[in-house]
């Protein structure tokens, strides 16, 4: 992970941080935590969240209380792709996010490409 390019490095550290809070139930963090985490604005967090939603390494979900339109929590889901189940691990090609499988330990060109092999280690 820390060699893709097409994330900002406040991006990389944003999204280890959401998978190390993130299990069955997704992470419910909310932007205030992130905020103070990082010690970044809230807008700031917002937009580092939302690009990490457009590009794929993340699921957002809206939970709203019931009857209305206030969101009582939003749930933070690390993409499937991203942390598999397999014994595997799952690699992203360059300016592709659809992932292609590759073994552990594997050589050639994409080698330096894998992810990580589940959850274990991010922390």
């Amino acid at each position: 992970m820390w060699l893709l390019k097409d994330l900002s490095l406040i991006e990389k550290v944003m999204l280890i941080e959401i998978a190390s809070l993130d299990n069955e139930n997704g992470c419910d963090a909310s932007n205030d935590y992130f905020a103070d985490f990082f010690n970044l604005s809230k807008d700031r967090v917002s937009r580092i969240i939302n690009n990490l939603v457009k590009k794929g390494f993340i699921t957002s979900e809206l939970i709203y209380r019931k009857g209305t339109y206030i969101v009582e929590k939003r749930i933070l889901k690390i993409s499937r792709w991203y942390k598999p189940e397999n014994k595997g691990a799952e690699t992203v090609g360059k300016n592709n996010y659809t992932p292609s499988r590759k073994q552990l330990g594997g050589t050639g060109k994409n080698a330096d490409r894998i992810l990580v092999k589940d959850n274990e280690g991010i922390n």
